[in-house]
């Protein structure tokens, strides 16, 4: 407070302005992501994504931003692993993030792909060119499939891929979901989730810029009276000589 009551009308009003500039700075700062939500272990379950199906997990944000990335648990069964079918690693694997209704993906609001043959462990962060907003308590889903590949017959189905997950200890805020159809129609099963992390650049809530800027214009009219009053105080410290009259 001491420090801007000697500042100058004109230095007030440039950091007023800074205050009120800083959320059209914010989509363009370089901010380090933090880890929002997160879903790691048991992993009692090695789901199969079969050939052709649409897999996914919904999870509730719990901080406003923007999505930075994301990291799954999907590996291979490969020739030598103790595991059938081995998995067909021929074709890409898409990641989309989904907004939700009502718990079911509907839009798309991003996507990025891997490579086939690329596994994505959860130390890999999978990024997505569009700006995706998070919003506290809002639901997404992050899809995976595999683009060209078709369903397979029995037995046992074919897959592209292993996602790790836990039926023992499952994610509270989201469930798995699957489609068979491409993404139009969607099953659901609560008591099972599969791992995943989400990663988001937090965004200040606007209020506390609201009310900050507030603040800083509310001293404006203080810094201006002291100002005013500066003249008469020196006056007061320093009272002006006055001439003794001349001897009579």
């Amino acid at each position: 407070m001491r420090l801007l009551s000697h500042a100058s009308l004109r230095q007030l009003f440039v950091l007023f302005s800074l205050i009120v500039g800083i959320p059209v700075m914010l989509p363009h700062r370089a901010a380090a992501a933090v880890v929002d939500q997160s879903f790691v272990t048991p992993s009692d379950v090695h789901f199969a994504i079969l050939t052709g199906q649409f897999i996914g997990q919904t999870y509730t944000a719990g901080i406003t931003g923007r999505l930075a990335a994301v990291s799954l648990d999907i590996g291979f069964c490969t020739p030598g692993q103790l595991c059938t079918p081995i998995t067909d690693t021929s074709f890409p694997m898409q990641i989309s993030i989904y907004d939700t209704v009502n718990g079911l993906p509907t839009t798309v609001l991003g996507s990025a792909t891997l490579p086939a043959g690329q596994a994505a462990p959860l130390s890999l962060l999978i990024t997505f060119p569009q700006v995706i907003a998070e919003i506290a308590g809002e639901q997404h889903a992050i899809v995976v499939n595999f683009p060209g590949s078709t369903p397979g017959s029995c037995c046992p189905f074919p897959n592209n891929g292993i996602w790790l997950g836990s039926v023992v200890n499952p994610y509270p805020d989201g469930t798995i979901l699957a489609s068979l159809d491409g993404g139009v129609s969607w099953q659901t099963d609560s008591r099972l989730d599969l791992h995943f992390q989400t990663y988001v650049d937090s965004i200040p809530e606007p209020g506390t810029l609201v009310l900050l800027g507030t603040g800083l214009l509310g001293m404006l009219p203080i810094a201006w009276r002291k100002r005013a009053l500066t003249p008469l105080r020196d006056m007061r410290s320093h009272p002006p000589l006055i001439p003794a009259a001349p001897p009579q």
